[in-house]
């Protein structure tokens, strides 16, 4: 991370540069792949994917996006592989998914700023 807190840009082997924009500050949630949070399938997100077997950083985020957008949150990239719960119709709240409940509850509520990838 810069002293200007903006992400690094990442570059891969191919020598392209991860360009990102900034959203705004969102609010920041957590949950897990259980079907008390989610629904009686909560290993298998919106996208299709199996997100208890996904080693990836996954997040449920707002239905504008693409599954498979990028977000940077915190010092980590994100990809949104689920959809918020239709009650959240909040456009500016990420869910991102923990391993565990403690994770999740130690986590709380946060007010983050977000950026998205952008796609070239």
């Amino acid at each position: 991370m810069r002293r200007d807190n903006q992400p690094e840009p990442i570059t891969s082997t191919t020598t392209t540069t991860r360009e990102f924009t900034l959203l705004g500050t969102y609010t920041i949630t957590a949950y897990n792949a259980l079907s008390y949070q989610t629904d009686n399938s909560p290993c298998i997100s919106a996208s299709g994917m199996n997100i208890c077997e996904a080693g990836e950083l996954i997040c449920a985020c707002p239905r504008e996006f693409e599954f498979g957008t990028e977000f940077f949150i915190n010092g980590r990239w994100w990809n949104c592989q689920d959809r918020m719960a239709k009650r959240y119709r909040e456009k500016n709240h990420i869910d991102i998914l923990m391993k565990t409940v403690e994770e999740a509850k130690a986590w709380g509520v946060k007010q983050l700023e977000v950026y998205v990838k952008c796609n070239k």
